[in-house]
Formats: C-alpha cells, sequence, structure tokens
C-alpha cells in the first residue's frame, strides 16, 4: 500500500486515500523519458470543433466515454467562457450536458506503477472532481481536488495496479461546482497516464 500525503500543488485538497501518492507534476502533460504513456487523447484535442464549445456523440472522441444518459461530451475551445487552454487548443468541461463521469480504460500490466497527471480548473469559483482508479467494475476515489476559477491548477500521483488487473479504469467524476448547475463547471486538459519503468 502506498502512503497517502497530499497532492501537489498546495490549496488545502481532501487528502487522498491510501492508494495514491503524488510525484513531480509532469511537464507540459509529457510522460517521463523511459515511460510509457497509456492514455489517448489526453487534452481534447481531437475531434476539432468548429464553435468555441460543443457537446459532442462520446463515439466522436477518441479514447473517451461518459454515464451520461445523452452520451454527449463537451469540449471548448481555447478563450471559451474567457479561458485559454492549459495544453494545446481544446479542453473538456466535465460537468457537460449534466453532472456525469468521464472515463477511459487503458490497458495496465498488473504490478506496475503508472503516473498520473492532469490539469483543473473551476468555471463560477470553486468546483470539486473526484479522481478514481480500479477495474471497470471496482474504480475507487484516489482522492478530491477543489479548484477555484483563478487559473489551472496541476495533479500528479502515482498508483500501483493490483494483482489480475489488466484493464484499469481512468475516471473522472463531478462532486460539485460552484454554481450549484449540473451542466456548468469543472474544467480538464492536460490528462496523462504512464507507465514507469
Amino acid at each position: 500500500t502506498n502512503t497517502p500525503v497530499p497532492p501537489t500543488p498546495t490549496h488545502t485538497p481532501v487528502p487522498p486515500t491510501p492508494t495514491s501518492t503524488p510525484g513531480t507534476p509532469p511537464s507540459l502533460v509529457t510522460c517521463p523519458d523511459g515511460s510509457t504513456p497509456l492514455l489517448l487523447n489526453g487534452s481534447f484535442e481531437a475531434p476539432v470543433i468548429p464553435a468555441a464549445w460543443q457537446l459532442i456523440d462520446e463515439a466522436q472522441v477518441p479514447g473517451w466515454l461518459t454515464n451520461a444518459t445523452d452520451n454527449k461530451i463537451e469540449i471548448a475551445q481555447s478563450g471559451a467562457y474567457g479561458i485559454s487552454s492549459f495544453d494545446g487548443v481544446q479542453f473538456n468541461e466535465l460537468n457537460a450536458s449534466s453532472a456525469a463521469a468521464l472515463y477511459q480504460d487503458i490497458a495496465t500490466t498488473p504490478g506496475s506503477t503508472i503516473l498520473w497527471g492532469f490539469a483543473h480548473r473551476g468555471r463560477n469559483g470553486t468546483d470539486t472532481v473526484s479522481l478514481r482508479l480500479g477495474s471497470p467494475s471496482g474504480v475507487a476515489e484516489q482522492a478530491k481536488f477543489n479548484t477555484n476559477n483563478d487559473a489551472w491548477l496541476e495533479f500528479t500521483g502515482t498508483y500501483i495496479v493490483p494483482a489480475g488487473q489488466t484493464t484499469t479504469r481512468v475516471e473522472f467524476s463531478p462532486l460539485s461546482t460552484a454554481g450549484g448547475l449540473a451542466n456548468e463547471g469543472n474544467f480538464l486538459d492536460g490528462i496523462l497516464v504512464c507507465q514507469l519503468p
């Protein structure tokens, strides 16, 4: 088991559960030398959208799925809502048509250590998101992250893949938004998951 330590940067987060420990923040969403990238489309650069923001069917968004009843994922262009992307020219608004989770199932090697990292920002104030990792049928919360709308904050940590877990779900679940609306808040960008050597 890992020893919990508050994730970086310091901003009074809820301490993570014992399955996650923070590391050095990844540099511009690039996996460290010698590691293997495991996640697709972590900066939501595909598909390229023609408007400031758009609700897109999950089948058109490489890598990502949602548990929203309408199967829609929101992607926004840099500059939408007065916010520049953290990485690239597009980002995700987790609270799209509803307060639904966004996830990706990735192939993992049991016993390996994976590095996760992502950037989070509130929309109308402080929003809260939960990062959950585990088997597709049993994700467990790693930590809650509370971020205001002043700037993007980048978070990182590690996760040891349990025995027998050849598929790991990386899931972001919206917990609350400053405006209290189910369809506004929790911006995400620059997500990476890497298998460390």
